[in-house]
């Protein structure tokens, strides 16, 4: 709806027109309406600060430990095949698990439909493992003179055996059961066991893949850092995050935008300015900013192996540079007051 803000009279538009939104910078809706008065048109400029495509996600290979709220795939690594858990629950009594071969490369895996992407909890030290109000169970039982290790889905975290650790590539619960795989009838299914299998257990972990864009817009939602460098930055992600997040950017292509990105500093402290070139979005322009400084001043790691930032250099605050103008003035008077004596002296002992 338009309302005119002379009028207070409001009308449905008979257009709005819609522009690019998927790159950074000013955009002018034109909207278009019909009154009492006749058909008129008016314009209004939006300021897109963070453009490019919406962020995708991929599944990592984890590397360290896991967090509460990760989201992740539970994989085996059977002699080189991976299998990824499953959704369902294939014999009550049996207690086996489905299973999904996957491929893996650059320690990334596409999901499927029938891969069950789990929820990590943390309790006591242990893992829990939810999805869709079940979790990833154990318990252990007999049968005449057979025991039998379970694993299966519980919908109720009440059950005992709903807590794991992960250590040395395993999976344990607090029963003592093993996620482990075997072939059942023809087919490869997890199952549980009392001893810890030959095979090792991964996860893969969604993660975000930033755009050039996206990644320059986390990077300064994360890092605050002065435009003159005069005090070290304050993080609320650790440069080692940082670097990790700029691995997830979706492509060489986007990486390059931040690798290359190209721009004009003008005036100092406050006063400064940073002025995109063609090609670098204000945003990207804005964070490499920062960046330079924090890897220039206090030796941080060039993880986007920009160049000409292996040196060390000063940034100055107005009243330092003010400060610096003035102690070389100072310097230089003195030095040249040094050598006017020096000639002079030399002179006056020639007369002699």
């Amino acid at each position: 709806y338009y309302s005119d803000s002379a009028t207070g009279v409001v009308v449905t538009p008979t257009s709005v027109s819609s522009p690019d939104m998927s790159s950074a910078g000013t955009k002018t809706v034109t909207v278009t309406y019909t009154d009492s008065y006749g058909t008129a048109s008016e314009t209004y400029e939006i300021t897109v600060s963070s453009g490019g495509s919406t962020d995708t996600y991929t599944y990592k290979l984890v590397t360290g430990s896991l967090s509460a709220g990760d989201e992740v795939y539970i994989a085996i690594n059977v002699s080189g095949q991976y299998y990824v858990l499953g959704k369902d629950q294939i014999d009550t009594y049996a207690y086996y698990l489905t299973s999904t071969a996957v491929t893996v490369s650059d320690n990334k895996i596409t999901p499927t439909s029938d891969m069950t992407l789990w929820t990590v909890g943390v309790s006591s030290s242990k893992y829990t493992f939810s999805y869709d109000s079940k979790y990833l169970n154990s318990n252990v039982s007999t049968s005449g003179t057979k025991t039998y290790y379970n694993i299966y889905y519980a919908n109720s975290s009440s059950y005992s055996g709903y807590q794991w650790t992960y250590s040395s590539n395993q999976l344990k619960s607090n029963q003592n059961v093993y996620l482990s795989h075997k072939i059942y009838n023809s087919t490869p299914e997890f199952t549980g066991t009392d001893t810890a299998p030959s095979y090792s257990i991964y996860f893969f972990k969604k993660t975000v893949q930033y755009t050039a864009d996206s990644w320059a817009q986390l990077f300064l939602d994360n890092v605050s850092c002065n435009v003159s460098g005069t005090s070290e930055p304050t993080l609320n992600m650790t440069w080692s995050e940082l670097s990790d997040a700029y691995d997830n950017v979706v492509s060489t292509t986007e990486k390059n935008l931040l690798k290359n990105a190209s721009f004009t500093v003008t005036g100092s402290g406050s006063s400064t300015v940073v002025t995109p070139d063609t090609g670098t979005t204000q945003v990207v322009a804005n964070a490499i900013s920062k960046y330079e400084i924090i890897v220039r001043k206090y030796s941080y790691t060039n993880f986007i192996e920009r160049s000409g930032l292996s040196g060390q250099a000063f940034f100055l605050t107005d009243s330092e540079s003010t400060s610096m103008v003035v102690a070389i003035v100072i310097t230089s008077l003195i030095a040249i007051s040094t050598i006017g004596g020096f000639i002079f002296l030399k002179k006056k002992r020639e007369n002699y």
